[in-house]
């Protein structure tokens, strides 16, 4: 039986086309994970900005006031600041062009000697993400 069904030219064509057919599903099923694993990861990070989103506004608010009102500006400040744009520029599905930009612009400004820092740019540029942090929530696409 299996010797008929090995040279039969119909179950040959049958098995090879289920084969393809096989082959291809799989791909695309490989495929179709990989952009739903995005997807998620995607969505997980939009999840925790938001939740975290007042904590940035909260923080770099404070952070601005002691550059402004008691013109303040020491290690433990700058290296707090720092930590805050660095931990708002980790939730990439956020981050717009501007946003990267402003993020550079702002670790330039504080790997600078403390003298050396431009107050006056260093709080518009976290005015800039304060005010970004209490926009409305972000959406999930």
């Amino acid at each position: 039986m299996f010797k008929t069904l090995a040279t039969n030219e119909i179950c040959m064509a049958i098995s090879m086309l289920a084969s393809i057919l096989g082959f291809i599903l799989s791909v695309a099923i490989l495929f179709i994970t990989r952009n739903l694993k995005k997807k998620l990861i995607y969505y997980n990070d939009i999840k925790n900005f938001n939740k975290n989103r007042l904590n940035f506004s909260r923080d770099l608010t404070a952070y601005r006031d002691l550059i402004i009102k008691n013109n303040l500006l020491d290690n433990k400040l700058i290296s707090d600041i720092a930590k805050v744009i660095n931990e708002y520029d980790n939730h990439k599905a956020v981050l717009n062009t501007r946003d990267k930009i402003e993020i550079f612009l702002i670790n330039r400004l504080l790997n600078m000697p403390k003298e050396k820092i431009n107050r006056q740019k260093l709080c518009l540029k976290l005015a800039y993400f304060i005010s970004r942090c209490e926009k409305e929530r972000m959406e999930l696409l």
